[in-house]
């Protein structure tokens, strides 16, 4: 029974699985031999409009042919030629383009509605016009600049024969290319049936189109109209051909592939594609979504692990920071205490000193992991009032050369007053980050040079040092909480991380670049403010 459970679900989804595929594979073979019933149909109809476009130019060469005779003088200006021309232009009243005589140099001897008269006597250079005269034969000429109208032309070109069948000229009829003329219209009233119905000469210019923007132009892909006539697609169209031989024209047809098949029922295919391969996409959707949350808990586990180990390494660097300055409290005070008697005033002062920088430094890690934690609270507060920065870098300056008298600290500001709106002891806190930052960083004995320079609206405040300077992936991550760049294991990596939200706290910024020879240079911008009305203390 159990072995029945388990084989007989799974044969009724093979079955229905293979029942499926019959009907996916019955609905396609239909569609497709209605596309190819649909490409016959349409390869036919193009052949057909293009065998019925040969004959009727197959006739009107013929008939155009009773016009022309052996009368003519071809002589510039003559009268009875002229009078010839004229009789055959009365016969088309509404006619837009007119008729031209040339001699067998192809000079203009007469013509009718010639835009301009004085062409006559001068020679005609169009295309065509050399075969007619090589070949004895009447033949439809490629678009061209015209001289009976301004539009573009085509020409019927017909052998003016002399004695022994030697031809003596060119009897030319001019045609205008535009939406216009009778043989565009004819084909205009395609355009309501689908697709694009071109003619093109054998240059590849369009001469009659159901979009009257080909007209006169060439396609915008030639290589539609290249190669044998049949059908093909490309490029998401279908492209049927056929030629003209008679003109030497050829007919393009194309339609978007979708439109051209559209009523092949591709909505029943769809839907029974969707139908067979629904549960497929059900149990595959399944199988990602598992995957995405087993991915995500594994993610969240990896940062559990992260944020574990930032945490013990935090605590670890914290430890350590806390224990150098606290040893040196009690360090200093316990020696003066024991030697008390046996030093002076000024040794007394200098341990008393020592000590204090060491609760200075105490100090500012305390601050440093109590405002890191307020930052992430949004619980960092602050103090606005007017400044003179200049002020506050003296300041900054000088308890640094106290704190760290192994280094020189040299300090350039401006003779003029930098007010800015700032937090005082935020401003200070930011200073003295960048100088211990630059202390730690660099050799003792070195030169720490800080300089102010006030342009375009703000202050910038810079802190160089002469240290081993900062790698590439250092400059990029070097503001981010717990980092700490360069060959230094100093710092809670939280100086510069508070610093950078000091800074955006202040509409200001701060950023790092490598120095002109050695060392890092740190530099943040506060813009400048009015000068206080009032002095400030």
């Amino acid at each position: 029974m159990r072995s029945r459970d388990r084989w007989l679900p799974a044969l009724t989804i093979v079955l229905m699985a293979v029942l499926m595929g019959l009907v996916v594979r019955t609905v396609f073979d239909a569609q497709d031999r209605a596309r190819k019933a649909l490409e016959n149909n349409q390869r036919t109809a193009v052949t057909q409009f293009a065998a019925s476009m040969d004959s009727r130019i197959t006739s009107l060469l013929s008939s155009l042919g009773g016009l022309v005779g052996p009368g003519f003088t071809l002589q510039p200006h003559d009268a009875g030629d002229q009078a010839r021309l004229d009789q055959v232009q009365t016969l088309i009243p509404d006619a837009r383009t007119g008729i031209l005589l040339l001699d067998r140099d192809r000079v203009v001897t007469n013509g009718t509605l010639l835009r301009d008269p004085s062409i006559i006597g001068r020679a005609y250079d169009r295309p065509g016009l050399a075969g007619v005269i090589s070949t004895g034969k009447p033949s439809l000429l490629p678009v061209a600049p015209g001289l009976t109208t301004a539009l573009p032309t085509i020409a019927v070109g017909y052998p003016i024969p002399g004695p022994g069948g030697v031809v003596r000229g060119i009897y030319l009829f001019e045609s205008d290319v535009s939406p216009e003329s009778d043989l565009n219209k004819e084909i205009t009233a395609l355009g309501h049936a689908g697709g694009e119905y071109s003619f093109i000469d054998a240059n590849g210019m369009v001469i009659v189109s159901n979009n009257p923007d080909r007209l006169a132009h060439a396609l915008p892909h030639p290589s539609y109209g290249r190669g044998a006539p049949g059908f093909r697609r490309t490029d998401g169209l279908i492209v049927a051909t056929a030629d003209v031989p008679s003109a030497k024209w050829r007919l393009v047809f194309t339609q978007d592939a979708n439109a051209f098949e559209a009523g092949l029922g591709r909505r029943v295919a769809q839907a029974t594609t969707l139908i067979a391969f629904g549960s497929i996409l059900f149990g595959a959707l399944l199988i990602v979504v598992l995957a995405r949350r087993l991915r995500a808990e594994r993610k969240e586990r990896q940062r559990a692990e992260e944020m574990t180990a930032a945490r013990e390494e935090f605590i670890s660097i914290v430890s350590h920071e806390l224990r150098t300055p606290v040893a040196g409290v009690l360090g200093f005070l316990q020696s003066a205490l024991d030697h008390w008697d046996q030093l002076d005033d000024q040794s007394r002062r200098h341990a008393a000193e020592r000590a204090c920088a060491n609760a200075q430094r105490l100090q500012a890690l305390t601050r440093d992991v109590l405002d890191s934690s307020a930052v992430e609270s949004g619980g960092l507060t602050y103090a606005w009032d007017v400044v003179d920065l200049r002020g506050e870098l003296e300041s900054a300056v000088t308890a640094s050369r106290d704190i760290r008298p192994d280094h020189t600290i040299s300090l350039s500001v401006a003779d003029t007053p930098a007010w800015v709106r700032a937090d005082p002891d935020r401003i200070q806190q930011v200073l003295m980050n960048l100088l211990d930052n630059a202390a730690s960083n660099a050799p003792a004995g070195t030169e720490i040079e800080v300089a102010m320079h006030a342009r375009e609206g703000e202050v910038e405040v810079s802190v160089l040092d002469h240290g081993p300077g900062l790698s590439d992936a250092d400059l990029d991550r070097v503001f981010e909480k717990f980092v700490r760049g360069r060959s230094t294991v100093r710092g809670t990596g939280l100086g510069l991380y508070l610093s950078r939200e000091i800074m955006n706290a202040h509409h200001g910024r701060i950023w790092a670049a490598q120095g002109e020879g050695t060392g890092a240079v740190f530099t943040f911008a506060l813009p400048l403010v009015a000068a206080p009305r009032e002095p400030v203390a």
